[in-house]
């Protein structure tokens, strides 16, 4: 479900992500810099240094790749902003902690 998500909301930068032919999981500096060079500057992920995982997960990167915490934390999948699936996600956490912020 998340990877038809992504390839709906993202379909660009995925694009550009798979020609690259790389499905970096530890998002290598020479990754990034490859991957600047081909995206788009307008482009709402640029910043992220985005990344295809080995299940094709379009997933966060950057510099927290050193921290000492799970793959999970350091390198978050990337929902669209606005959606139906990423609203539920935010209203059941949301919820889940009583609504604390």
């Amino acid at each position: 479900m998340l990877k038809s998500l992504q390839e709906e909301a993202f379909p660009e930068e995925i694009k550009i992500l798979r020609s690259l032919g790389v499905q970096n999981d530890d998002a290598s500096r020479e990754f990034a810099k490859k991957h600047n060079l081909s995206m788009k500057k307008t482009s709402s992920l640029y910043r992220l240094d985005p990344f295809l995982d080995k299940d094709g997960v379009l997933r966060v990167g950057g510099w927290i790749r050193n921290a000492l915490v799970s793959y999970g934390i350091k390198h978050p999948g990337i929902l669209p902003s606005k959606g139906h699936v990423t609203t539920l996600l935010v209203r059941y956490h949301h919820e889940r902690i009583s609504h604390q912020g």
